[in-house]
């Protein structure tokens, strides 16, 4: 069986450097060759690099091409993997709307005009500067320029040219605010602050696009389009297409969330969470950052009872009301459910099919819940049969742990990890 070469980019950071009222980060960019840059940046994301290097310097630091926006926050944010010998750990950090502008642009080598780079290795003619340009930056960078960078600037440069770097602004994918409403009774405290402030962010988000000249694109929209994804036809699916496979992360939101979201997004495939309605009401931040990063978020009842021992009202409730939590979050329609323990009956069928949403199952069960051991959960994907499965996974430490080594494995096996939808 042939094997799928995927093409892999990793931005190194060596340094953060600031000089008067210029910042720039000193990186490499590995891909089909080896790249030195020189990215200017703004002050803002410079200073929350800074706070979180370590001063020793014994660290090797990979700054990741995913970003997100924190609604809480109200701010974008981003995270590096800090290394050192075989322990790595990620740090994440507040940068700005035009740092995310220039990761992307990198990611789709895109030509940046922020950013100075040379082949390693290389000798290029130096750069050719306006007039004006020169008369703007060399005085300062001849006076000031005391660090190391001045080494690096000494060297031959070739300036990437381009137009003005794309920008990106988060809002809701609709685009619009539900009308409405969750009484006290029904949503705690938090959860009722979360989705007050997550109004307000959405609105202004609307207000900052509509008063641009050009329509600005939004990011999660951006991110979901560059996810492959899979649209389930029958009311009950237990498998895909051969070709595909699925990886499903049940029992979130949770402290997990976050991390697990991280892991899809760094190898660029494919992930379908589904949340229970009482976690959503404790972590909307993580139910709103796995939507934002373009993964699909469906509904796994609402405490996770077994659904076909409860009443036909009872049942109903567990599957609708956590829809109605998500979507004040998302302000998208769930449409994809998964039963607790995959027990379901007629009625519980019934219901599904009514609501329009559709039931996902599983073929390869790696009972993470039961082991806790990411070996033994990797083991248990690596051993099974995975063209066209759908694979069931818990949120946990050990989930997280295994992740990596299992979406690796997947892909050796030229399978393409899909969303769900």
């Amino acid at each position: 069986m042939s094997v799928q070469v995927y093409q892999v980019k990793l931005l190194e950071l060596h340094s953060v450097h600031k000089e008067l009222d210029q910042s720039y980060l000193r990186v490499k960019l590995t891909s089909d060759q080896e790249l030195e840059l020189l990215w200017h940046i703004d002050e803002e994301t410079a200073e929350s690099l800074l706070a979180v290097l370590e001063p020793e310097g014994v660290y090797k630091y990979r700054l990741s091409f995913h970003s997100s926006w924190n609604s809480v926050k109200n701010q974008y944010e981003s995270f590096l993997t800090k290394t050192y010998r075989d322990q790595s750990e990620r740090v994440y950090f507040s940068c700005s709307e035009t740092y995310v502008s220039g990761l992307n642009a990198i990611k789709n080598n895109e030509p940046v005009s922020e950013i100075l780079t040379r082949s390693a290795g290389s000798e290029a003619p130096p750069p050719q500067e306006s007039q004006a340009a020169k008369e703007t930056r060399q005085p300062k960078l001849q006076r000031r320029l005391t660090w190391s960078a001045v080494a690096l600037l000494s060297l031959v440069f070739t300036v990437l040219l381009g137009s003005s770097m794309p920008t990106f602004i988060y809002k809701a994918a609709s685009g619009e605010v539900a009308n409405a409403s969750f009484g006290e009774s029904e949503v705690n405290r938090n959860f009722a602050g979360y989705v007050a402030g997550h109004r307000a962010v959405t609105v202004s988000a609307q207000f900052k696009a509509s008063s641009n000249s050009e329509p600005r694109q939004p990011l999660q929209e951006s991110v979901q389009s560059a996810l492959p994804a899979v649209a389930l036809e029958e009311t009950v699916t237990f498998n895909l297409p051969k070709g595909k496979v699925a990886l499903t992360f049940d029992d979130g939101p949770s402290k997990y969330t976050k991390a697990i979201t991280d892991i899809l997004t760094e190898h660029e495939v494919g992930g379908s969470f589904f949340f229970i309605g009482k976690n959503v009401k404790k972590y909307p931040e993580s139910v709103q950052y796995a939507k934002s990063s373009g993964y699909t978020v469906g509904s796994h009842s609402m405490n996770h009872l077994e659904l076909p021992k409860l009443s036909s009202d009872k049942q109903k409730y567990e599957i609708t009301h956590p829809n109605e939590l998500i979507q004040k979050i998302t302000n998208e329609p769930v449409v994809l459910f998964r039963p607790p323990y995959g027990a379901h009956n007629d009625s519980i069928t019934d219901i599904v099919r009514g609501i329009d949403n559709k039931m996902v199952l599983w073929n390869v069960d790696t009972k993470d819940w039961e082991s806790r051991d990411a070996e033994k959960i990797y083991n248990s994907v690596a051993k099974a049969k995975v063209d066209g499965s759908i694979i069931l996974l818990h949120e946990s430490q050990a989930t997280v742990d295994a992740l990596p080594r299992i979406i690796q494995f997947l892909k050796e096996q030229n399978l393409e990890l899909v969303n769900l939808q």
